[in-house]
């Protein structure tokens, strides 16, 4: 939906949000533009264009699109482009024994970090990452959304506004 606002004595169009955050037992479920991203969901519980995995046995994280795996070392990177949108993917060192995802929507307009393991020091691991606009962290078992710069969780679902940014 588009809105069209009249302000300073012009029409101006209004830009919707750019996605969604939608948490699902112990995955998620990321919209963003014309972009679908299961998190550590099955195929029949929500349609998706990619789906993520971050196994906690040590195994690297794993892509899934259109069929085909692709495991992720750290600090490595998958691009996907869909429609004109890109989402980076990038496996990030988390605990010793579990990585951590960034999603990167757009021209870094939005930053997600998922989580694979949690402990008490998963908000100072946030830190290491100053550009997340949000983080999914695994919490009694369930996967909470959590917003950094303010240090506190928040509500499912959420929604994701496009960021501008100057780096």
């Amino acid at each position: 939906m588009i809105a069209l606002l009249y302000c300073c004595s012009a029409w101006v169009l209004a830009a919707p949000p750019a996605g969604s955050v939608r948490v699902m037992q112990a995955g998620a479920l990321i919209h963003y533009g014309a972009l679908r991203v299961a998190f550590e969901l099955p195929d029949a519980a929500a349609p998706a264009d990619l789906r993520l995995q971050l196994p906690s046995n040590g195994e690297a994280p794993r892509v899934m699109v259109a069929g085909q795996v692709r495991h992720l070392q750290l600090w490595q990177s998958f691009v996907w482009r869909k429609n004109g949108m890109q989402l980076r993917i990038t496996a990030l060192p988390w605990t010793d024994s579990a990585p951590a995802l960034l999603l990167d929507f757009g021209k870094s307009d939005y930053r997600i970090v998922i989580a694979g393991a949690a402990d008490a020091h998963d908000i100072e691991r946030l830190q290491r990452y100053p550009g997340a606009d949000l983080a999914l962290l695994l919490r009694d078992g369930r996967r909470q959304i959590v917003l950094p710069a303010q240090g506190r969780q928040t509500d499912s679902p959420y929604r994701l506004r496009k960021m501008r940014r100057s780096d």
